[in-house]
């Protein structure tokens, strides 16, 4: 992939970041415990795949892109 490609998803993939947070923020509103840990199960799953399986690999091609440097 590109350096351009590569930049352009990163920031895109970081972007989402916010959105997931306000997301987890109202589960929290989630009276019932089991129904928050779904959903709270389902938001860390969605974060894990999006850092596993697009952050992590373009970062290992282009390790001047990774966001937590």
């Amino acid at each position: 992939m590109d350096a351009a490609t590569a930049q352009k998803l990163i920031a895109l993939a970081i972007s989402i970041d916010k959105t997931i947070g306000a997301i987890l923020d109202e589960v929290e509103n989630i009276s019932d415990d089991q129904e928050r840990t779904c959903y709270k199960r389902a938001i860390e799953d969605i974060m894990g795949f999006i850092a596993r399986d697009l952050i992590f690999p373009i970062v290992d091609q282009h390790p001047q892109l990774d966001p937590d440097k």
